[in-house]
């Protein structure tokens, strides 16, 4: 997995870093809802109670983002981009995997 992370430069431009982490080093998605700002991926690895259980991912954007879910397993990821003010949304999370929430400004990220 790959993580990218961004800060402001000193000159107003934003400076990018990324690296190769393994899946434990991720944050972990959980009902707790977490707030952040630019880009970060978050590891979705919990057990199910029973087979059919799909988790639902709530995200709320303060102006425009995008949230990508990519299974473990690879396959092709599903991307919700989203430019209207104040976008929300919910996705079921069918299997373990990564969502990545991009926005350039304030987001927040829960399950339900």
């Amino acid at each position: 997995m790959e993580r990218i992370t961004v800060s402001d430069g000193a000159s107003g431009f934003h400076r990018w870093h990324a690296r190769i982490v393994g899946a434990e080093a991720l944050p972990a998605l959980t009902k707790e809802e977490r707030e952040g700002k630019f880009t970060e991926t978050f590891g979705y690895f919990q057990p199910k109670r029973y087979y059919e259980e799909r988790r639902v991912l709530r995200w709320e954007f303060e102006s425009q983002g995008s949230v990508t879910y990519r299974l473990a397993t690879g396959g092709r990821p599903v991307e919700f981009p989203h430019y209207p003010p104040r976008p929300k949304g919910t996705f079921p999370l069918t299997h373990h995997g990564y969502v990545t929430i991009s926005s350039p400004d304030k987001w927040r990220v829960s399950l339900l």
